[in-house]
């Protein structure tokens, strides 16, 4: 379940909205701010005391800072309790190895362009995070070779440029990964030697294959517009449960019969896809597709794989979409709404 957000709230909404739902809930809360001018002294005292009271379950969260307004690092130094903290989609930022005062955080997260994170990945208090998120279009690539010494470290999502990801190997604790952006001349086989890695995601980058690709462990799979790419070869990922492809014009066919634990499969925007083998050969229960014209989607459900309990196949065209959804219907199949899981 997403996160509630609470933007810039008052003193006021600190002591009553926040506390109440912290109390009233186990569920996460994001407080964030968006100009320096929105965090006097006091609302950042409050906020440290929810996070020393709440931990992990407060997310704290600075972006923007606009119109000369720059994120201070100094400021963190007002939030030494905070356990989960994000500083993503800045445009300004000053100071920010004061990060390194910070001997409680969990979980980081980083997203700014322009700036040199190799120092701040290197700070020695980040040997506590369990996960870490790191997202840079322009910059200095990373190298991971500090992140490569968090001995907690559980997840690691990370969309920027690097010198490359075999030190990631030390990193036998890792059970997510995501990896956005990676040209082609980065290669993948490091993820072969993570035996606990369950969910990978892979995308916007470019290569024509990934024949190094492979987990015996990985059960969720998500691949997302990787430019060029021509195939998948799902016989690499024996163990996988969940798979969702998006935006990958120009793979043709995929074989699901190597996944007999397939139980979830979410595929849209495949304009090529034609042949999809294995449906019945599977343990397939959720079904999403979503416009891929070469595939004939009635023909999935006639008859439908035996295990199949709830579908949504959308081609785009009225004229087709409405007959799809009465042989939904009329097999007893539930649909699908909102976020797949």
């Amino acid at each position: 379940m997403l996160a509630q957000r609470l933007e810039s709230p008052s003193l006021h909404d600190l002591q009553t909205t926040v506390t109440e739902r912290l109390a009233s809930t186990e569920a996460a809360l994001v407080v964030q701010f968006s100009a320096p001018e929105q965090y006097p002294a006091p609302i950042l005292a409050a906020l440290d005391a929810l996070c020393a009271a709440h931990g992990p379950r407060l997310e704290v969260r600075f972006w923007g800072h606009f119109a000369g307004q720059p994120f201070d690092g100094r400021t963190l130094a007002s939030l030494p309790h905070v356990h989960v903290l994000t500083l993503d989609c800045l445009y300004q930022v000053e100071n920010l190895e004061r990060l390194g005062g910070l001997t409680q955080l969990h979980s980081l997260a980083l997203g700014m362009d322009r700036l040199d994170l190799n120092p701040v990945l290197a700070l020695d208090n980040l040997r506590t995070l369990r996960s870490l998120r790191v997202a840079q279009e322009i910059g200095t690539k990373l190298d991971l070779h500090p992140v490569s010494q968090l001995p907690h470290l559980q997840a690691l999502h990370v969309n920027a440029k690097t010198t490359g990801l075999a030190p990631l190997q030390a990193l036998q604790g890792l059970t997510a990964l995501s990896l956005y952006r990676q040209p082609a001349s980065t290669t993948l086989e490091v993820i072969a030697t993570l035996p606990g890695l369950r969910d990978l995601a892979i995308g916007f980058g470019s290569r024509e294959g990934m024949p190094e690709l492979s987990s015996q462990s990985t059960t969720h799979l998500h691949l997302c517009r990787a430019r060029g790419l021509q195939g998948l070869d799902l016989a690499q990922f024996p163990s996988l449960e969940v798979l969702q492809i998006e935006d990958q014009p120009h793979i043709a066919s995929l074989d699901l019969t190597p996944c007999k634990d397939l139980h979830a499969l979410r595929l849209e925007n495949l304009k090529t896809l034609a042949q999809l083998a294995g449906t019945h050969e599977v343990a397939l229960r959720k079904l999403s597709i979503y416009k891929t014209p070469a595939l004939d989607l009635l023909a999935l459900l006639d008859p439908p794989p035996p295990s199949l309990q709830a579908v949504r196949l959308i081609s785009g065209k009225r004229g087709l979409d409405r007959p799809l959804d009465a042989r939904r219907i009329a097999l007893g199949l539930a649909g699908i709404d909102g976020l797949f899981a």
